[in-house]
């Protein structure tokens, strides 16, 4: 089964991005399997999959680097991921 086309649960993603560990009842989430340096989850919104992002601990400067990356390959006419602020 792929999470990413098919419901998921958003325990897993919730107890990693906010760092309270509980039990969980349902496993299968894309956050396991989602890299990187920053803090981070998968939501299912309106059945849209979004990848929500937190700065680091000291500048929080990343989310708004890509927001204004996604804005400058939008103008460009650049294949890219759409990052918005939330």
């Amino acid at each position: 089964m792929n999470p990413y086309d098919n419901p998921f649960s958003e325990d897993i993603g919730k107890s990693l991005f906010h760092g309270n560990v509980t039990e969980f009842t349902d496993i299968i989430s894309p956050d396991l399997f989602t890299n990187g340096n920053l803090r981070k989850r998968w939501t299912i919104d309106n059945n849209n999959r979004r990848l929500i992002k937190a700065g680091n601990s000291t500048s929080r400067q990343e989310p708004f680097n890509e927001v204004i990356a996604s804005g400058i390959c939008d103008r460009l006419n650049i294949k890219h991921v759409d990052y918005h602020l939330i």
